[in-house]
């Protein structure tokens, strides 16, 4: 029989052996892999404000590790195991997966593109949270890290589809659950943020589940569809071979009542042959880095991958953004130097078209495409208009000038357009305005 000495020596070496089973090695700071957060060095960087948020996760994220003792070293559910070591911005960490780790940088790189500046503190936390989930090896803390940002990011950008399409507080229902897609994108940010700020390791894990419980899942699935929609629907982007809508089912999108409702009350229309091709090579990378999640028979996993085409995709979404016109409630909202004209305000369905109605003369900024058009072809004006009636057929002529294009919606207003009709003698487009032929002036000066 032991005693109670001997028992407490037999327990105290037991828990000894397994934290050296268990602990990560000491890291040797000058033999790991050195990362450096992008973009974000220099007063003059646009995203230079989020340095302070970096610093502090990166702080936290070390806190965790230090109280973690198989931080670096457990072995989840990827097939990639390879525990190392890393540097971010230098602060040593242990590394379970360094592929996937390493690629999240590839969110980093959106931070220097302007077109995402909408969502640059979600991608940056996005980052940081893919980062931390394969670093360590995947605990609880550390995904949620990854999964907050990724649904808070994909909120923000259907938000953003729907600024576009002038619905920006429209209710989104998934699932059953409505959503205030609005609220949720301005305060999924600050949220994360002051958990990460706080660093309290006792509440975080808590914290962080109330935060995912209040994001929608499918928000990356309904910003999908509803532009895939316009686009199958906008005739100038028929050359571009896009995936009829089933085939958006068939990669893990979700294509049912709820997403059509979405996209009906949207009401977003003629997007654009420029939004539309962007579109497409947007749903293109997000196909092919489903491809390398090794679920489909004949793959293999290789899950960096699948992080480097999902920025790629980003990427392609924020030119997307940036390429849709801007929408407006009434000419009061239009910018200062531009002429702004809507549709009928009783509309549901609001879009705004641009009129360049002054000669071409030198300005500071560089030149926009309309204004390179005028000066290639100085005795026309360039505008575009977006037509939002309903009904009939759907056809659109540009000028022979240049960009200027009109989208023309409902059979009479097809007709009169296909028929080169002017208006009060003067050379027009007519454009179709809620079932209405609108002149608008098209005139040399």
């Amino acid at each position: 029989m032991h005693g109670k000495g001997e028992i407490c020596i037999v327990v105290m070496f037991s828990v000894l052996a397994v934290q050296l089973l268990y602990s990560s090695p000491p890291l040797d700071a000058n033999n790991c892999t050195v990362l450096t957060s992008l973009c974000m060095d220099g007063a003059d960087s646009p995203v230079y404000a989020l340095r302070k948020e970096r610093n502090a996760s990166i702080t936290c994220l070390r806190r965790f590790a230090d109280a973690t003792p198989d931080f670096g070293t457990r072995d989840s559910l990827w097939k990639e195991y390879a525990p190392t070591c890393a540097t971010w911005d230098g602060v040593p960490f242990g590394v379970a997966e360094p592929l996937n780790s390493i690629s999240a940088l590839a969110f980093d790189e959106l931070l220097c593109a302007a077109n995402t500046s909408f969502a640059h503190t979600g991608i940056s936390q996005l980052a940081f949270g893919t980062f931390a989930f394969h670093a360590s090896g995947a605990h609880l803390f550390t995904s949620l890290l990854d999964l907050v940002p990724l649904y808070c990011l994909e909120t923000q950008v259907l938000h953003q589809l729907m600024v576009k399409a002038g619905k920006g507080s429209l209710p989104v229902v998934m699932n059953g659950a409505s959503y205030a897609v609005d609220t949720l994108a301005s305060s999924c940010t600050a949220s994360l943020s002051a958990v990460l700020e706080e660093c309290n390791l006792d509440t975080m894990v808590p914290s962080l589940e109330a935060q995912l419980a209040q994001l929608p899942r499918s928000a990356g699935g309904y910003l999908v569809y509803a532009m895939h929609r316009a686009c199958l629907e906008d005739p100038t982007a028929a050359s571009l071979g896009l995936f009829p809508l089933e085939y958006l089912a068939a990669a893990g999108l979700p294509v049912a009542d709820e997403i059509d409702s979405f996209a009906d009350g949207l009401g977003f229309v003629a997007p654009g042959f420029e939004a539309c091709e962007q579109h497409n090579l947007g749903v293109r990378a997000y196909a092919e880095a489903a491809s390398f999640q090794g679920q489909a028979p004949g793959t293999v996993e290789l899950h960096h991958r699948w992080h480097e085409k999902v920025a790629e995709a980003l990427y392609h979404l924020g030119e997307v953004m940036a390429l849709l016109p801007d929408q407006c409630s009434s000419d009061d909202e239009c910018p200062p130097d531009s002429t702004c004209v809507c549709d009928d305000s009783k509309s549901p369905r609001r879009r705004r078209a641009l009129l360049f109605a002054t000669s071409p003369r030198a300005r500071a900024r560089p030149a926009s495409a309309s204004e390179r058009v005028k000066r290639a072809a100085p005795h026309v004006h360039v505008h575009s208009c977006w037509g939002a009636g309903g009904g009939g057929g759907v056809a659109l002529m540009r000028s022979r000038y240049g960009r200027g294009a009109c989208v023309y919606r409902a059979d009479s207003c097809r007709v009169r357009a296909l028929r080169g009709e002017r208006c009060a003698g003067v050379h027009t487009f007519t454009c179709c305005v809620r079932g209405a032929c609108v002149c608008r002036l098209y005139v040399g000066i």
